[in-house]
């Protein structure tokens, strides 16, 4: 919870209070986007920790450890995966 917060006050706290998409100086490498795109890119990446943050919580609380862990490994991995898959419109819709 608390590593998801921190990256979601880190993309959303750039975005927000400097205007600056810093998925950008991470993943430039692999992605040429406008400012704009890298901007929404991040703001989007932004909620979603937020929201896996939210999620984990409330899986810790109400369900066995067990089915937490479970969640953990595979779950998280899964939902970023279709997270990621999901943005790439953006990307393409952004591209430089």
């Amino acid at each position: 919870t608390i590593v998801n917060l921190v990256f979601a006050l880190i993309l959303l706290g750039g975005a927000f209070i400097g205007k600056r998409g810093l998925l950008k100086y991470v993943l430039d490498v692999a992605f040429h986007l406008t400012d704009e795109g890298w901007l929404k890119l991040s703001c989007r990446w932004g909620f979603f920790f937020v929201f896996l943050a939210g999620l984990n919580e409330y899986i810790w609380r109400n369900f066995s450890e067990d089915f937490w862990v479970d969640f953990k490994v595979f779950g998280m991995f899964t939902l970023t995966i279709v997270f990621a898959v999901t943005q790439m419109r953006l990307v393409e819709r952004y591209r430089a």
